[in-house]
C-alpha cells in the first residue's frame, strides 16, 4: 500500500507538475488542474466494476491475487509511458489510463482488512493502511523532487518498485483459495447496481459516502498545488521542487503517531465518529494557518497539522467504513464505491482549486474553501446510526 501510494504521489504532486511546467508554462495551473481531475475522475469510476470482478474471481489463489498481480505489471507500462509524453494531449491520455490501472489495484488492496481482521481489531489494521497510504503518498512526492532532470526515469523506478512489492505481498501473504466460493453470475443488472446503493434503505452507507467525498475534496486542493503554493503564494527563496521535498518528508511523520494511536484508542473505546470529525476539525486548523500567515514556516504548520489529521482520519474512518458495508458477498464492490466516493472528489479537487486561485479569490480562497468543505465532512458524520 505504501508504495501504490507513492505510485500516485510522485506524478500527481511533482512529475505531472514539472512537465506541465514544461509543455505550457502560460497556463500551468489550468492544464495541471485538468489533467489531475480527468486522470483521477477516470481512475474513480472503474472502482466499484474493479471490486465487482475480484468479488467473483475463482481461483487457487484467491479472489484478490490474480488481479494484484495483473493492474501491478500492466501499470509498469502505463507509467513508462507516462514518462515519456511528449505533449499535453498525450500526458492527459496515457497517465488517465494508468490512473485507471492503479485505482483498480487500490479496489483490490481496500477490502483485506474486512476480508482478513476481526471487527475488534480493525481499528489497528486501518490505522496501519492509513499509515502506509499517508506515508507513502509524501514519500513518493519527496523522492520524486530527485527526478527532476529526468521525469522518465522516476516514473520507472516508482513503476517498478510498485511491481515488486506487490508480488511480494502476494508470495508473502498469500490469499487462500477461492475455488470453493458460491459462484456469482456477473449481468447487466449487477452493473447497473455497482454503481447505486439505495440512500433510504441504507442511509448510514449514504452518510458515510457523501463525508468520505467532502473530505477527499477538501484536504485535495492545497495539497496538489503544494509546488504553485510554494512559486506564487509564500515565495519560496529555494528550489521549489526540493521545498515540496520538505513539505513531503514532514507530512509523513505525523501520521505515525496519530494514526496507530487513535486506532488502539478507537478499539479500545468502540467509538469511531468523534474521531473522525475531531481529526477533520484538526486539519481546519491546519489550513488557517498558511491563510493567515502567508510564509514557509506556515506551510511547514500546516502540513504537521495535516499529517496528524489524516493519520487519526484514516485510522477511524477506514473502520467506520467496514462498519455500514450493506453486504459481505459484495465486499469489494461497497468499498470500491466508498473508494468512488474519495477519487472523484480527489478528480475535482485540483481543477476545483484551479478554478477558485484563478477566479475567486487566489490561494487565501482555497485555504477558505478547504475549511468550509472539511467542515461539512465533519458535520455529515453525525447522522450515522450504526456507528459511535
Amino acid at each position: 500500500m505504501t508504495t501504490l501510494s507513492a505510485c500516485f504521489g510522485a506524478p500527481a504532486g511533482v512529475l505531472i507538475a514539472i512537465q506541465v511546467a514544461e509543455l505550457a508554462p502560460a497556463d500551468k495551473v489550468e492544464v495541471f488542474g485538468l489533467i489531475s481531475a480527468v486522470s483521477a475522475l477516470a481512475g474513480a469510476l472503474v472502482t466499484p466494476i474493479g471490486g465487482a470482478l475480484s468479488d467473483r474471481t475463482r481461483s487457487r489463489f484467491g479472489k484478490r491475487a490474480p488481479w494484484i498481480v495483473a493492474t501491478t505489471l500492466i501499470s509498469l507500462l502505463g507509467m513508462a509511458g507516462s514518462g515519456a509524453a511528449r505533449s499535453v494531449p498525450m500526458l492527459l491520455i496515457v497517465w488517465s489510463a494508468t490512473n485507471v490501472v492503479l485505482s483498480l489495484l487500490q479496489t483490490v488492496l481496500s477490502p483485506l482488512i474486512a476480508d482478513r481482521v476481526p471487527v475488534e481489531e480493525r481499528g489497528r489494521a486501518s490505522a496501519w493502511q492509513g499509515v502506509a497510504w499517508l506515508v507513502g503518498n509524501p514519500l513518493g512526492m519527496a523522492l520524486a523532487s530527485q527526478f527532476t532532470l529526468s521525469v522518465l526515469t522516476g516514473y520507472l523506478v516508482f513503476g517498478a518498485a510498485l511491481a515488486v512489492a506487490a508480488l511480494l505481498f502476494v508470495v508473502v501473504a498469500p490469499e487462500p483459495s477461492s475455488l470453493d466460493e458460491p459462484r456469482v453470475p456477473f449481468t447487466l443488472r449487477n452493473l447497473r447496481e455497482m454503481y447505486w446503493i439505495s440512500p433510504r434503505q441504507h442511509p448510514d452507507f449514504a452518510w458515510a459516502f457523501a463525508a468520505r467525498a467532502l473530505f477527499h475534496l477538501g484536504y485535495g486542493g492545497p495539497l496538489y498545488f503544494l509546488l504553485y503554493l510554494l512559486q506564487d503564494y509564500v515565495h519560496y527563496d529555494g528550489d521549489p521542487a526540493q521545498g515540496v521535498a520538505v513539505l513531503a518528508l514532514v507530512i509523513a511523520v505525523p501520521p505515525l503517531v496519530a494514526g496507530p494511536l487513535t486506532g488502539w484508542l478507537t478499539d479500545r473505546t468502540g467509538r469511531r465518529k468523534p474521531y473522525v470529525m475531531g481529526s477533520t476539525a484538526l486539519m481546519c486548523l491546519g489550513a488557517a494557518v498558511p491563510l493567515i500567515w502567508p510564509t514557509w514556516p506556515a506551510l511547514i504548520i500546516f502540513v504537521i497539522l495535516q499529517g496528524f489529521g489524516f493519520g487519526s482520519y484514516y485510522a477511524s474512518d477506514g473502520v467506520l467504513m467496514t462498519l455500514v458495508l450493506p453486504r459481505a458477498e459484495d465486499t469489494g464492490k461497497d468499498m470500491g464505491l466508498f473508494l468512488l466516493s474519495g477519487g472523484a472528489a480527489l478528480a475535482v479537487s485540483p481543477f476545483y482549486a484551479a478554478l477558485v486561485v484563478s477566479h475567486l479569490g487566489g490561494y487565501p480562497a482555497l485555504f477558505t474553501s478547504s475549511m468550509v468543505i472539511l467542515t461539512l465532512a465533519a458535520l455529515a458524520i453525525l447522522p450515522i446510526r450504526a456507528v459511535r
